[in-house]
């Protein structure tokens, strides 16, 4: 048999992470006997990396005051998102977050919440937002709230949490270990 020697190791691109085995026969010019090898290779698919981001907008505050929540959510792996995203923001039972899903701009920074589905009732302690749209490499979306803080006469402060799940927008577990973040708002009286 005649044919064309493989290189040991080869390089497959695609999306599809099924496990395969190749069989090739090896020759030479010499030779008329046939080697077998069976390659297994290593088949590494790379998939976007989402933080988020949360702020207070102000982070501190003196008596009853209109604040601001912005959130950005960011790809960090150079490659574009596909699929669903969740993200869990953290509710507080001394403040309630507005969402207007038309709002172009929150805290003097632009936001795009129309392309996000907001939920405030399913779960008990935290809003979902949830978008299909991509994000692209390297990219960024960001979404806004409005509150209206009261300290009710006290010091003290209050932390926010924001959390995407895990498998959002392609992401593999193995990226996840930098999905949550928060913030924390000081206030007195």
């Amino acid at each position: 048999p005649t044919g064309t020697p493989v290189p040991p190791a080869a390089t497959v691109a695609g999306s599809d992470m099924g496990s395969h085995s190749y069989t090739s026969i090896a020759t030479t010019a010499a030779a008329t006997t046939a080697f077998f090898t069976k390659l297994s290779p290593t088949v590494t698919v790379e998939t976007p990396n989402l933080s988020p981001t949360i702020a207070f907008l102000p982070s501190s505050i003196i008596g009853t005051q209109a604040v601001d929540v912005l959130v950005k959510v960011y790809e960090f792996n150079n490659i574009a998102t596909n699929g669903s995203i969740a993200l869990y923001v953290q509710k507080d039972p001394n403040y309630m977050l507005s969402f207007d899903p038309t709002a172009a701009a929150i805290g003097g920074q632009a936001v795009e919440n129309s392309i996000w589905s907001f939920d405030d009732t399913s779960n008990p302690g935290y809003y979902i937002l949830t978008t299909t749209a991509v994000i692209p490499a390297s990219g960024v979306k960001a979404l806004g709230f409005t509150t209206t803080y009261n300290p009710n006469y006290q010091v003290g402060n209050t932390v926010i949490n924001a959390i995407i799940t895990d498998n959002s927008g392609g992401e593999s577990s193995a990226n996840n270990v930098d999905n949550n973040d928060d913030d924390r708002l000081d206030y007195s009286f």
